[in-house]
């Protein structure tokens, strides 16, 4: 079996049309395509994307049927073409799955006419589609906050108790027990969309952690959900949308009631769409392209982090080894654009690998010293008896695909002690030690292909 990609130009063929009302098409037949083989649909501007997966089902007709003329506008290059096949409908995809900008930078060179798929486009489509199918299986849930949400923001958590004071529980509270690792969280404050979060962990029982003054009420066993919060800043106000919202809301265990009015309680569900329009539309009024461009991330976000942390780790397990006999070289660096890696993709995930020797070079050009200063205390390698430093990647690995040029580079790995490192991933003031490697490590980025803001930079830690 073959897989190859067509080229659809809507302004010759409504093929958008053609699919709504019919699940088989035929299509003039350039390639020696036979029965059973794979072909992607590419939809031309303004769809600019794959947007049909189909299976040939014959092949070598000498005529096509009519019965979908009504959506043929220009036929001059379709009539007695020779020979034609016909294509069975399997899955239609969003325009932004596959669209060109990303299918070019992995490998794609034209879509002039038909080709056949390369082993490296046919393996990327097919984690981008596996990656669709894993976002549809997450869950949506709506929380009120009005008592909770300053001290939950803070914590990075949910929290409800299992039961009330009589013992009996109830269905906004259970409902956190339905929330996993990836399921999409949308906040309410005080009537506004304030925060949309990501579920870090499946649900677990947890002791109602310490807040004074809110929810006295509460039983102190309960349900915690471990969650990474991404604020709004200027957050849209619900009633302003309740026409809107009621119609997406879910059927059942619903945020609002039937006069647009939130329900009393906690957590709720939502869905999909109900997401995507509160993100969207979030996006809309934000200040600056960085805060819209985080939110409109959030629609495509899958649980990436864990495996991105998991690669740091190996890196910085693997250079103490690798530093025996090299640690005192010295290290000649010229910045230059670099290729960017292949990404890696399983279960739908993308993570991309760490060069170990580019890492180690990182800490030798700096001495094996902390880049935030120098005098910061550290300790001494047993396997070099040099100063212990940790590589970081100034730019995450998590956001290559939004470059062009590699970010496994050395003009974006930094040297630093153990303290400022891990300040960076998990402390307060964080923005301020990366704002001072930015102003360091600006220019060789430049040289090096790599264009960011200050804002930008400090959006990708959020």
């Amino acid at each position: 079996m073959e897989k190859w990609i067509i080229t659809c130009n809507p302004n010759y063929y409504d093929v958008i049309g053609a699919f709504d009302e019919f699940d088989i098409l035929n299509w003039k037949q350039s390639v020696n395509v036979h029965v059973g083989d794979i072909v992607y649909i590419y939809v031309g501007k303004p769809c600019g994307a794959i947007k049909y997966e189909t299976k040939v089902i014959a092949v070598d007709l000498p005529e096509a049927k009519p019965y979908d003329s009504d959506y043929v506008i220009d036929g001059s290059n379709f009539e007695e073409y020779g020979k034609y096949m016909e294509l069975q409908l399997l899955r239609t995809f969003d325009d932004e799955l596959l669209p060109y900008k990303i299918l070019k930078n992995e490998g794609l060179k034209s879509v002039q006419g038909p080709s056949r798929m390369t082993n490296e486009l046919e393996k990327f489509i097919s984690n981008q589609i596996d990656q669709s199918i894993e976002m549809d299986n997450r869950r949506y849930f709506f929380v009120f906050q009005n008592k909770s949400y300053s001290e939950e923001f803070k914590g990075a958590y949910l929290w409800a108790p299992q039961h009330g004071d009589n013992g009996r529980k109830v269905s906004h509270w259970e409902q956190m027990k339905d929330v996993q690792k990836g399921d999409l969280i949308i906040h309410s404050y005080l009537k506004k969309i304030v925060a949309i979060s990501i579920a870090e962990a499946d649900v677990y029982e947890a002791d109602r952690p310490t807040a004074k003054g809110v929810h006295d009420e509460w039983n102190n066993k309960g349900w915690r959900v471990n969650a990474k919060y991404y604020p709004i800043t200027n957050p849209i106000v619900t009633s302003d949308h309740m026409d809107k919202l009621l119609k997406l809301q879910p059927e059942s265990k619903a945020p609002f009631n039937k006069l647009g009015r939130g329900n009393t309680g906690y957590l709720f569900t939502a869905n999909k769409n109900m997401a995507e329009y509160v993100i969207r539309e979030s996006s809309e009024i934000q200040f600056t392209n960085s805060e819209k461009e985080q939110l409109l991330r959030l629609l495509n976000k899958s649980n990436v982090q864990s495996d991105e942390n998991k690669l740091d780790q190996e890196l910085l397990d693997d250079i103490d080894s690798m530093l025996k006999g090299a640690a005192n070289q010295h290290i000649t660096y010229t910045p230059e654009p670099k290729e960017k890696p292949k990404a890696n993709v399983s279960k739908g995930k993308r993570s991309y690998p760490r060069d170990r020797k580019v890492a180690m070079n990182a800490l030798i050009r700096a001495n094996h010293k902390c880049e935030i200063d120098v005098e910061h205390p550290s300790f001494l390698r047993r396997s070099t008896n040099t100063s212990y430093a940790e590589p970081h990647h100034l730019i995450p690995m998590a956001s290559q695909n939004e470059f062009e040029h590699s970010l496994d580079v050395e003009a974006n790995i930094v040297s630093l002690c153990s303290n400022c490192h891990n300040q960076i991933h998990y402390g307060l003031g964080s923005d301020i030690l990366i704002e001072v490697l930015y102003k360091e490590r600006k220019d060789e980025l430049g040289q090096a292909g790599i264009t960011i803001s200050l804002s930008d930079l400090l959006n990708l830690y959020q």
